[in-house]
């Protein structure tokens, strides 16, 4: 998985999923619970939301599919093990960013907006979780300083948290669904 391989890039213990410690993880606060950087992405000791997994799930679902097949949202969810009306929000987000393709109609559906190597796992995340970055002070893409902080130049957590930052994006920017594809997790078309 994505995350031991992160695990290994920081030089810190692989635990098993439900044991990942919250400090690099997550907050471990409720999903969609506000937080000084916005909304806490990672929920329940998770850095990845429910709806990152969802979309995921679904563009997997989609990837597998022949090229230019398209799958209803109702056949998605399934694929995607997701609740329908929730990832009809989630294609939407995606479809407004082109990672799918969305027709209208009797014969309409969902089908991918570009070959499955073009879509890493970090432009997905991004769509719809926002950066990847654990603060907003480590931000490429949404960068502030953080609001209980006296200095940048200062701050004793920035360093680690720029190896994180760097380390995900690495990780996430070089996986993409046709990796997922070609996973040995993957069951076979």
């Amino acid at each position: 998985m994505w995350q031991d391989r992160l695990m290994t890039k920081l030089h810190l213990p692989v635990y098993e999923s439900s044991h990942w410690p919250c400090a690099v993880y997550g907050s471990g606060l409720p999903t969609h619970t506000p937080t000084p950087y916005g909304w806490d992405i990672g929920g329940r000791g998770s850095m990845l939301s429910h709806r990152a997994r969802y979309a995921l799930r679904a563009l997997i679902a989609l990837a597998q599919e022949e090229p230019g097949l398209q799958l209803t949202s109702g056949n998605i969810s399934t694929k995607a093990d997701a609740p329908r009306k929730f990832l009809e929000a989630i294609l939407l987000q995606l479809s407004h960013k082109g990672l799918v393709v969305s027709k209208r109609g009797k014969f309409g559906g969902y089908r991918l907006g570009r070959a499955p190597s073009e879509i890493s796992f970090a432009e997905v995340i991004r769509v719809v979780d926002g950066p990847l970055a654990l603060a907003p002070c480590v931000s490429r893409m949404a960068f502030r300083k953080c609001d209980d902080c006296q200095s940048l130049e200062t701050c004793l957590l920035r360093e680690a948290l720029m190896k994180t930052r760097d380390a995900t994006s690495d990780v996430l920017e070089s996986y993409s669904l046709a990796d997922a594809l070609a996973s040995e997790a993957a069951p076979p078309l």
